[in-house]
């Protein structure tokens, strides 16, 4: 009662020439209505924008293009006051992984590992767009040692006597099998190096084809005797592995092979 009647308001517009007291129109009614779900929509729209999580997010996938479930993924915060800190997670079923709530502004730093692929790592993460990390396989490694007065290396064997490699086939994304030496020849180290006193360690960089045949051999160190390098090369030219699988399909793959020529006591 306290209010201030409306009702000399109401009479005066209804007694107002001017003013229009027909019902909306058809077209205004609409029109109206479009304009307050247009309204609502957007309304609703910030408030889903609002409360979208922020964080550092993203996906792992092989080279063939496959998802990597499982990867351990480490986010470290770069900021000084917080140097020490650490966040772990793993990819799940469909690669994805998440580190929510973490401070935007902030600088981190990514480490993406999983057995059988190179660990791959990316400073300076911004939180933002989903990231994409694209594990290749790792290297191998073969060490061999070879010591002066040895007996000789048996003979390679005939051609068509080795036997055929059944390997299992893995359809699941991001799996690796990783190859096998099946077969071996030992580099020939003749009794005048003794005399001469050659010795010294062959680095060498092998390309295992899908084959499982050595399709290309380089030498990584210069500083050693050419005729120790040559003879690890002729012998590893002949080695054979077992494929390396990926997803099931066989891959080509490096092997860093290490050659020790030491001098029998």
């Amino acid at each position: 009662m306290a209010k201030q009647s409306t009702l000399e308001q109401r009479l005066r517009a209804l007694l107002d020439p001017m003013t229009s007291h027909r019902p909306l129109s058809r077209g205004m009614l609409v029109t109206s209505l479009v304009l307050g779900v247009v309204m609502l929509a957007s309304a609703a729209g910030l408030k889903l924008i609002a409360q979208t999580p922020g964080g550092v997010r993203g996906v792992v996938k092989d080279a063939s293009g496959a998802t990597v479930a499982g990867a351990r993924v480490t986010l470290r915060f770069l900021k000084p006051s917080e140097s020490q800190r650490i966040e772990v997670v793993r990819s799940s079923a469909s690669g994805e992984f998440a580190f929510p709530g973490v401070p935007d502004g902030d600088d981190y730093a990514i480490l993406v590992e999983k057995e059988g692929f190179a660990a791959l790592s990316n400073t300076m993460v911004k939180v933002g767009a989903p990231l994409v990390f694209t594990l290749n396989l790792g290297g191998l490694k073969e060490t061999i040692h070879v010591s002066a007065g040895a007996m000789p290396p048996p003979p390679p064997p005939p051609p068509g006597t080795m036997k055929a490699v059944s390997p299992s086939r893995i359809r699941v994304g991001g799996n690796v099998q990783s190859a096998k030496l099946l077969y071996q020849v030992r580099p020939i180290y003749p009794a005048e190096y003794k005399k001469e006193g050659v010795s010294g360690i062959v680095l060498l960089m092998a390309v295992i084809g899908k084959e499982g045949d050595v399709v290309s051999l380089e030498p990584v160190n210069q500083l050693v005797d050419a005729r120790l390098r040559e003879s690890a090369m002729n012998a590893v030219k002949l080695w054979r592995y077992q494929p390396t699988l990926l997803n099931g399909n066989a891959v080509e793959v490096m092997t860093q092979v290490e050659v020790n020529f030491t001098l029998a006591p």
